[in-house]
């Protein structure tokens, strides 16, 4: 079942993540450490909407859960995820690629991004610019997950494979990964609650208060007392008077 408010929340949360990558590239000396909090900030915050969307969907999203652009938003963000992140969801996106719910392309680059953000040679080569661990043994793994051999050049991407997948429930390792991927995320803080303190009237601070607003007379200045002492002593008579009453 295609879920469309999923989607455009995964697209959303990708375009920001992008933006703030984009920002940081672009940001002078002056902007770039405020550049790189934000980044750090917004990509905190689409781990925590993507791994409750996984906790949604009892597993990575899909093609028939949320189509192919969410799919791919969805990629976009654990690529910009940092190690520990991607090694906490890593093992559903394996799950979703061996049931052809995401390219296989799709799992060599994250596992690429995994390596690469542990600063440790990669499996696949999908990362420009970065060592392969195996050289030998790359165009092997390749095309293990159906990737054409290793070349100079960038790899285009694959489209899905025109193959349905048939949905099946998800395996218990899987919602193992879920609970505790769930678990470890931190609470939403609540807003903070604005109280203000109320000043009695016959108080020193009341008759100032009362004095700084215009059109209003102090307490002092209307009862010919000191601070009010007038209006005291007679509420002070009618409270005599009740409890003169109660006791009849």
């Amino acid at each position: 079942m295609l879920t469309k408010e999923i989607q455009a929340g995964l697209e959303q949360w990708a375009a920001r993540v992008d933006d703030t990558r984009r920002r940081v590239r672009e940001a002078g000396p002056a902007e770039k450490a405020a550049s790189v909090r934000y980044a750090a900030q917004c990509r905190r915050e689409a781990f925590k909407y993507l791994a409750t969307t996984c906790g949604s969907l009892r597993g990575w999203p899909g093609r028939e859960q949320v189509g192919d652009q969410g799919v791919l938003a969805a990629h976009r963000i654990l690529l910009a995820l940092d190690g520990l992140e991607i090694r906490k969801v890593l093992p559903l996106v394996t799950a979703a690629a061996a049931k052809h719910r995401i390219p296989p392309r799709f799992l060599a680059e994250a596992t690429d991004a995994l390596c690469v953000a542990e600063r440790r040679p990669q499996v696949y080569g999908t990362a420009a610019g970065h060592p392969v661990a195996d050289e030998a043994r790359v165009d092997a793994l390749r095309a293990a997950l159906g990737l054409p051999p290793l070349a100079p050049q960038p790899l285009l991407q694959q489209a899905f494979p025109a193959r349905k997948p048939t949905p099946d429930e998800p395996l218990a390792a899987e919602l193992a990964v879920l609970e505790g991927l769930l678990r470890e995320l931190p609470p939403v803080v609540p807003l903070p609650r604005t109280v203000r303190a109320t000043v009695a009237a016959h108080s020193v601070w009341g008759a100032r208060t009362a004095a700084a607003r215009p059109g209003r007379t102090p307490p002092s200045w209307r009862s010919g007392g000191a601070y009010g002492g007038s209006a005291r002593s007679a509420s002070g008579a009618r409270t005599l008077r009740r409890a003169a009453c109660w006791t009849c």
